[in-house]
């Protein structure tokens, strides 16, 4: 009986350890310090985005876009809102299908507004350079009703 036991256990422990992910490539690293990491693998061959419009399936270890966390969306269906890069270093790009009449704010973790504006083309750039590393609130609006809050990291 005890080795049944002490044998579930090495069974369990051993189940744990394969759901882990895995990479075979011929080559790659991973550094790290107190401001960024990196990673990078050589001959990786499956990398793909795929997305329905909705929901956005990405496979692959080695990420190619990284985009911001929608935590808040109300009827916004027909307007297309895509903001990127995630964590970001200096800028925040905006790409949207309708602009009339949209804007935007960006506040801190305790609601403190501190960059706002319009959003007047497709592809608008944002300059988040001078704010200090943290999470954000990227709110957008329509005629002042909000659509759609992200939440966006600045490394």
């Amino acid at each position: 009986m005890k080795n049944l036991l002490l044998f579930s256990f090495f069974l369990l422990i051993i189940s744990f350890g394969t759901k882990a992910q895995q990479l075979i490539s011929s080559a790659g690293d991973y550094f790290e310090n107190s401001n960024v990491s990196i990673s990078w693998s050589l001959g990786e061959p499956i990398i793909e985005t795929i997305s329905d419009g909705t929901n956005i399936l990405t496979q692959g270890f080695q990420q190619t876009k990284l985009s911001a966390s929608e935590i808040f969306s109300i009827n916004s269906d027909i307007i297309n809102i895509k903001l990127f890069p995630n964590p970001t270093e200096n800028f925040i790009y905006l790409k949207t299908s309708e602009f009339k009449n949209l804007n935007y704010r960006i506040s801190d973790i305790n609601g403190k507004i501190l960059k706002e504006g319009n959003i007047i083309s497709e592809i608008t750039e944002i300059s988040v350079s001078k704010f200090p590393a943290a999470v954000y609130f990227f709110k957008i609006m329509k005629n002042n009703e909000t659509i759609k809050i992200y939440q966006i990291v600045k490394q």
